[in-house]
């Protein structure tokens, strides 16, 4: 009990609280501070004591409920909250060129992903193309992932790098390369254009009045419908809508509590892709990417000297060795020599 407050007491009477915390702490085992809670804007519920407790083992389950636990934040306070273009990127290249980041990313807050920095954004003044194979003509970034601020019990430190098409949303569950310190990633994609004829053969849609109600920035895809679709039932259920996506505008973020109303309705009806309200035809033109991605290791400067010292000693070593082994090989070549001088004039002396 007394590992986070120092003035707990224990109790081994089953019919008493096993842990009795003084103030300033709550939970099972007083390890939940209440200024903690109130610094997200919560009470000491169980099921909120609960989610931050099990935040430090399951850090999974913590990032889920996050959203929802910073529901109360406007937007800019969650761009200040998250980093800043600046201190997640330290350079860039496009093409071997420099970039200034703070003109080259363009900057978008997701409630799941925090602040997100999109390259050739489509509200970007400047558009880049691809001019040829190889990274020679590619994008080139060094991050500084912060390692100094992650909190003790998370084991693993990544960025999330999605690539996609310009104009196309990008979600947590969307498909995502992790690029991890210390090391440096290639992505290598293929770009692919699909164009659907319209009353043909299916329909398609071409822009995003085709669905019933569309609540993302980007372009029409059928990833957005169906979350569009998935926040309209979050409404007319709960009279909120999930804090994980988009939301019309002027409704507010489901709060802690009302995520049980929420996975009550999820749980109810299931995949959006059985809902007869959802209609989410595919759009008329998409791009998809393909890409491969190679990883080595980033190699320290510490280690890099290390080497170079090992190398150097052993080359030296090795000269040392045969400076002597020519020494004594001109010793004994002079030695024989004499030996030699020696014989001839015994056996001449021998004669006479």
């Amino acid at each position: 009990c007394n590992t986070k407050d120092s003035n707990a007491t224990c109790s081994m009477d089953i019919s008493q609280p096993y842990c009795t915390c003084t103030a300033g702490w709550t939970g099972t085992f007083c390890t939940v501070s209440v200024d903690a809670l109130s610094n997200i804007g919560g009470n000491a519920t169980d099921s909120l004591v609960e989610v931050i407790t099990d935040g430090k083992s399951t850090p999974a389950r913590l990032i889920t409920s996050l959203p929802a636990l910073l529901s109360f934040l406007t937007d800019e306070q969650r761009v200040n909250m998250s980093y800043s273009v600046n201190e997640m990127i330290l350079e860039a290249t496009y093409e071997e060129q420099p970039l200034v980041v703070q003109e080259s990313f363009t900057l978008f807050n997701d409630p799941s992903l925090g602040n997100c920095f999109t390259f050739n954004h489509f509200n970007a003044s400047t558009n880049y193309f691809s001019r040829g194979p190889s990274a020679r003509y590619g994008l080139r970034v060094t991050l500084d992932f912060q390692m100094h601020e992650y909190v003790p019990w998370v084991e693993s430190v990544g960025i999330f790098t999605f690539v996609h098409s310009i104009g196309q949303d990008v979600y947590l569950e969307s498909v995502k390369h992790t690029v991890q310190p210390g090391r440096t990633d290639q992505i290598a994609m293929r770009k692919s254009h699909f164009t659907r004829l319209r009353d043909i053969f299916t329909g398609c849609a071409a822009t995003k009045a085709a669905a019933q109600s569309y609540y993302f920035a980007g372009n029409y895809s059928v990833e957005g419908c169906r979350r569009s679709c998935y926040q309209d039932s979050v409404f007319r259920s709960c009279q909120c809508m999930d804090p994980s996506y988009a939301r019309k505008e002027g409704v507010k973020a489901c709060s802690f509590s009302q995520l049980a109303c929420v996975d009550a309705m999820t749980a109810r009806r299931g995949d959006t892709y059985y809902w007869p309200e959802c209609t989410c035809p595919f759009p008329c033109r998409e791009e998809q990417f393909k890409y491969e991605t190679s990883r080595a290791m980033l190699i320290q400067f510490s280690r890099v000297l290390g080497l170079t010292g090992g190398f150097v000693g052993v080359l030296l070593g090795a000269s040392i060795i045969f400076i002597i082994e020519i020494g004594l090989l001109v010793v004994r070549i002079v030695m024989i020599g004499k030996r030699y001088k020696r014989y001839k004039r015994s056996l001449k002396n021998s004669r006479y």
